[in-house]
């Protein structure tokens, strides 16, 4: 491969991390990026239009990605890093806040998301799409997954992950409603608002395992149909 065809995902990549870093950059300006004990806290009007900019600027990362095979793995391995960094400052630094005030359970969302957004890309690379159809050449020379089963599983892991943040929050929000709404002590109840939270989590998994077979028998039904259609006589 020539030098000339090698630019433009050498390009990409780095435009793409060029973006991220920046957009995190902007995050630390509006301060919301916190790592120590902090003492009073700027003004909306101020920091939200920055917010606003750096979600602009990882989109637009991700935006430079999606287009390079190249661009992915690294976009995803950045993310991968930042998860990581997030995880251990969360665990570790009772201070620190990315993105919003504190709350704890937002972040577990925001690290759960990012950690499967980049194994998204890092799938994504490695089983990348056909160019021309069935049988087709991959993108970039690169040989396609049987199924592209690692970009399912990703899809899978995080259709899963939805289903069970969906289900903790409705089964508080039905626990909420159902025996919390003509009793006053019943706001100091977190135990049992948990136990139906949890529950309706486990109802999510349940219901997405459930779907997942189901759609994994029909592609499979159809690859088998698909063969059958392609042997030679």
């Amino acid at each position: 491969m020539s030098s000339q065809e090698q630019r433009p995902v050498t390009g990409a990549a780095a435009a793409s991390l060029g973006l991220l870093v920046v957009g995190i950059a902007v995050l630390g300006t509006g301060r919301f990026v916190r790592l120590g004990k902090t003492v009073g806290y700027e003004s909306d009007a101020r920091i939200l239009p920055l917010g606003f900019i750096a979600v602009v600027l990882a989109i637009a990362a991700i935006g430079v990605a999606v287009r390079d095979r190249t661009a992915r793995l690294w976009l995803g391995g950045a993310f991968a890093v930042l998860d990581a960094v997030l995880i251990w400052q969360s665990i570790t630094n009772v201070y620190f806040r990315f993105g919003w005030g504190g709350d704890e359970g937002e972040m577990l969302i925001f690290e759960v998301g990012l950690g499967l957004l980049a194994l998204l890309l890092f799938a994504t690379a490695f089983q990348p799409a056909q160019q021309n159809g069935v049988g087709g050449r991959a993108e970039g020379g690169g040989k396609v997954g049987a199924g592209r089963w690692l970009v399912r599983t990703v899809l899978y892991l995080a259709g899963i992950a939805l289903a069970v943040i969906v289900g903790f929050f409705n089964g508080v929000g039905l626990y909420d409603m159902k025996r919390c709404s003509y009793v006053d002590a019943c706001a100091d109840d977190d135990l049992g608002g948990l136990v139906w939270g949890v529950s309706g989590s486990l109802i999510g998994v349940g219901v997405s395992l459930v779907l997942v077979v189901v759609l994994e028998l029909v592609l499979q039904n159809r690859r088998q149909r698909q063969r059958k259609v392609g042997t030679p006589a």
